[in-house]
């Protein structure tokens, strides 16, 4: 999101909605699923790797076995939507239920294991390591500099992130693979080089000559030939912020006031804020589609995107000289429908949103027999659809709004405009909040009830998720 939202105000359900973009793009690969679950195990043969590096290669199915547990985070955590990717085989499920912004001191479950299609069985016994890469919260530009469409496109931009002393890495030995799988965990409360709030992206790596990734004093090597079997991201707060609900029995078309709190203490701070319609975002479909091989890096105009969400319908609000997450923003103010004319960018980190025409990608006829759980694991609806794809639901625009703006200190109050022509119910908004020139993301999020007088702050307990 750069100048306008007008490019979209789908980076400001993007930027502002930072826990879901962060969380999101990072891992929206695609994949080719020619390793079908079977009742016979055999080894992964060499052609199912492609070369990240000359002395890297990454598995063509890793974006999908490695996933961090967000549902239990202390943290902030929100509903996704279902996203399903389909490469050149049969279509997969994202499977990232829930999104968190993770809290600095707590320990970050994750698993990799099979996930329908995809089978991790035939790497059982193998021997892997969790390698970790952690940039600070302001580090966009270092780590969306390289398209990361596939996992080694990633890979490849942490590689020259760590040339230039971007980003600390840290390897952590996880033994055997029992059927392919195992339970993980990183402690954030422990001392260590990539530690702390920033950007996380988890790797389970094996070594195939020599000793493969090494670790010295934070920065990363590889002594002979590596594979990395599966990636996922998280993001790490410095610290859990709070906002509050100040305008009574709002309905469509008030402006919603929120005092917000940072926690932070500099002179400078930037708060956003994103309203959004959650039943309208939570039971949306987006699938991401690649044609052709997956050699390397896949580029943009490979890369299509078609979902139930059109884009935003609400205002999207620049209020001051703002910067959240490394994404700077000036006073700017867009109204009405946006349509998400750069969907696949929102996705494809560095893609070139004029390469697509606007609002193709967001093509979607049909409707799904049963919108299910957002981003509910297994097979998808309706196999017979389209190579196993779940039938595109009916396209909308989401009711949604956002304002960014800065204050003199760590607190400060933001009005969010909702649409006079916005669905009564039920909407979660979302605060992020960030001192100037510092790597310390606070966040935290809740409800309204357009329409209703009730407020909920869902950051208070963990057992009302």
């Amino acid at each position: 999101m750069v100048r306008l939202f007008t490019d979209g105000v789908a980076r400001a359900v993007g930027a502002l909605l930072l826990v879901v973009v962060l969380c999101v793009s990072p891992v929206a690969g695609v994949t080719d699923v020619s390793a079908q679950q079977t009742g016979t195990v055999e080894r992964v043969p060499d052609t199912q790797f492609v070369k990240a590096t000359d002395s890297v290669s990454v598995w063509k199915n890793a974006p999908f076995p490695l996933r961090v547990n967000a549902s239990a985070s202390n943290g902030t955590v929100v509903e996704n939507h279902m996203i399903t990717v389909k490469g050149q085989g049969a279509e997969v499920r994202l499977n990232k239920q829930q999104l968190a912004a993770f809290n600095s001191d707590e320990e970050i479950q994750m698993s990799f294991e099979s996930r329908y299609p995809i089978t991790t069985r035939a790497f059982q016994n193998e021997e892997v390591q969790l390698l970790v890469a952690k940039a600070g919260p302001n580090a966009s530009t270092t780590l969306q500099s390289t398209p990361r469409t596939s996992v080694n496109g990633a890979l490849d931009s942490l590689m020259n992130a760590n040339a230039s002393g971007n980003v600390s890495y840290e390897l952590v030995d996880l033994g055997e693979l029992e059927k392919g799988a195992i339970e993980a965990s990183y402690d954030l409360s422990e001392e260590g080089e990539a530690r702390g709030p920033g950007q996380y992206t988890f790797f389970v790596v094996q070594d195939t000559e020599g000793e493969g990734f090494t670790v010295d004093n934070g920065s990363l090597a590889v002594d002979g030939e590596a594979r990395v079997l599966g990636m996922d991201v998280a993001l790490v707060q410095a610290a859990e912020a709070s906002a509050s609900v100040t305008t009574e029995n709002a309905t469509p078309g008030d402006e919603v006031t929120f005092d917000v709190n940072s926690t932070f203490t500099h002179s400078n701070a930037s708060h956003a804020v994103v309203l959004y319609n959650e039943s309208q975002y939570t039971s949306a479909r987006t699938r991401i589609a690649v044609d052709g091989p997956l050699n390397g890096n896949v580029s943009a105009n490979r890369v299509s995107v078609r979902s139930t969400l059109v884009g935003v319908n609400g205002t999207a609000r620049v209020v001051g000289n703002a910067s959240v997450a490394g994404v700077g923003l000036d006073n700017e103010t867009v109204r009405g429908h946006t349509t998400f004319r750069g969907l696949a960018d929102w996705i494809i980190e560095g893609a070139n949103a004029s390469d697509r025409s606007n609002g193709d990608e967001a093509a979607a006829p049909g409707r799904p027999d049963s919108p299910g759980n957002s981003g509910d694991a297994g097979r998808p609806d309706n196999p017979g659809n389209s190579g196993g794809a779940p039938m595109m639901g009916e396209q909308t625009y989401l009711d949604a709004s956002g304002t960014l703006a800065v204050s003199t200190n760590g607190t400060g109050t933001v009005d969010v405009q909702t649409g006079e022509d916005w669905e009564e119910g039920t909407y979660r908004y979302v605060y992020i909040g960030q001192a100037k020139g510092q790597n310390n993301l606070s966040t935290t999020t809740g409800t309204v009830e357009l329409g209703n007088a009730t407020v909920e702050n869902e950051n208070e307990s963990e057992s009302e998720r």
